[in-house]
């Protein structure tokens, strides 16, 4: 008989063997796992320094330098709305006294060619579209002569005399006209 040599023989299990899909699912595993820890450091390194960028953009906000700079900038911006807001206010008031100035000067021209004789204008009230007059007459015959012309105007809509009053041996009269809205030139 035949001794064998070594003792613990008996109790020695010779290694399985293993199969290619078991290698392949350990070496999955491990590639995940290191991937896993890979991507952890990444991200961690990222955070690190974005933190740091974020350090610095504060540190930069809370500087005078720049305090001052938005300081300056938003005075400029102010300044630059209300120099706009002007810009469109008189844009607008412009328009308005172009078109008070043709109506102006379409009514002085009306007066120079039409006036009738005995009329006298007191009080000639011009607002936009619209030609207040106070005046007086020693005929009534003179405001009518007078009204008529203006309807006779391709210029001039709306007349309307509101009173007509006898004091002192002069008619008094107050006619309210409203412009057509056409280019004078």
């Amino acid at each position: 008989m035949r001794r064998d040599l070594n003792y613990f023989s008996k109790y020695h299990v010779a290694p399985a063997k293993t199969s290619p899909l078991k290698l392949a699912a350990i070496s999955g595993f491990t590639a995940i796992v290191t991937i896993m820890i890979l991507l952890i450091g990444y991200f961690q390194f990222s955070s690190m320094h974005y933190q740091s960028e974020i350090d610095r953009a504060e540190q930069i906000l809370k500087s005078p330098e720049l305090a001052q700079e938005l300081k300056s900038i938003s005075e400029t911006e102010s300044k630059i709305a209300t120099v706009k807001n002007d810009q469109a206010l008189f844009g607008s008031l412009e328009g308005d006294f172009r078109r008070l100035h043709r109506v102006n000067q379409a009514f002085m021209n009306f007066l120079n060619k039409n006036v009738t004789r005995n009329l006298v204008f007191d009080d000639i009230k011009i607002n936009y579209d619209n030609v207040e007059i106070n005046g007086s007459a020693q005929e009534h015959l003179s405001i009518a002569k007078f009204e008529e012309e203006l309807r006779k105007s391709d210029k001039f809509n709306q007349i309307f005399i509101s009173n007509i009053t006898h004091e002192d041996e002069v008619y008094k009269f107050n006619i309210k006209i409203l412009t057509k809205d056409v280019d004078f030139k």
